[in-house]
């Protein structure tokens, strides 16, 4: 297959489906007027016998004449680009022909501390690599902004990438880091970016469930068992009191 898991960064064995991701995960090349070539991750957000839609990175669309995205098969092909959005940057591609697996959207943002995978294709192979990192805060949009998700899911190299929550579901898309020596990434949020394709009446996949990442259901655990101290130690002191 073109798409194989290359990295997971950070330790443990996730619980992502790598194959149906690696089938999502597309590679996009953009062609410059020098003849140069710009290279970004793409994630199929929609996909049909004939026609496949991308988010991708906008800065790379709009610096680009012709942009191409090889699908699951290695076959390149050219793609329209039907929205660009500064404000996100990211641009959404229709690709006829795309061979591929839509993503599935997380029905629920992540919340701070919840488990994070960012999914990128290498700038010089076709490869798809995870890293994993925890959300630090969702700021959610006011009037033109979008919501974004903070996070710490760097990945080993300058790309774009896809932002999945534990269960391999979508949950934004990062920008290029662009050197930033920042601890924590941006994505768009997941939920806005769902806004964004509506407007264009392309209706991806939604999970019905919330999905429950390793950190949070281990905290809620320790919250449980805290409790449960709390409460017997106070039994303690009134058994003792009452002696």
């Amino acid at each position: 297959p073109l798409l194989v898991l290359l990295c997971l960064l950070a330790g443990g064995v996730t619980g992502i489906d790598q194959q149906q991701v690696g089938r999502g995960i597309v590679s996009v090349i953009g062609t410059v007027r020098d003849g140069s070539e710009l290279h970004a991750t793409g994630a199929i957000v929609s996909i049909s016998p004939l026609t496949g839609f991308v988010v991708t990175e906008g800065g790379l669309v709009a610096s680009s004449e012709t942009v191409n995205v090889t699908g699951a098969n290695g076959v390149s092909l050219s793609a329209q680009t039907i929205r660009l959005d500064g404000r996100g940057d990211i641009a959404i591609l229709k690709v006829n022909g795309l061979a591929g697996t839509g993503l599935i959207f997380a029905g629920a943002e992540p919340v701070a501390g919840d488990v994070v995978w960012s999914a990128f294709s290498w700038p010089t192979q076709s490869q798809l690599g995870l890293s994993r990192g925890t959300v630090r805060q969702h700021r959610t949009g006011r009037g033109a902004a979008y919501g974004s998700l903070a996070h710490t899911a760097v990945v080993g190299a300058d790309v774009a990438s896809v932002l999945l929550n534990d269960c391999g579901e979508v949950v934004g898309f990062s920008a290029r880091p662009g050197g930033s020596t920042e601890p924590a990434l941006t994505a768009l949020a997941g939920t806005d970016l769902r806004g964004i394709l509506d407007s264009l009446s392309i209706a991806p996949p939604v999970s019905g469930h919330t999905c429950l990442s390793e950190a949070r259901t281990k905290a809620e655990q320790a919250a449980v068992q805290a409790q449960q101290a709390q409460a017997e130690a106070s039994r303690a002191q009134s058994t003792a009191e009452a002696l």
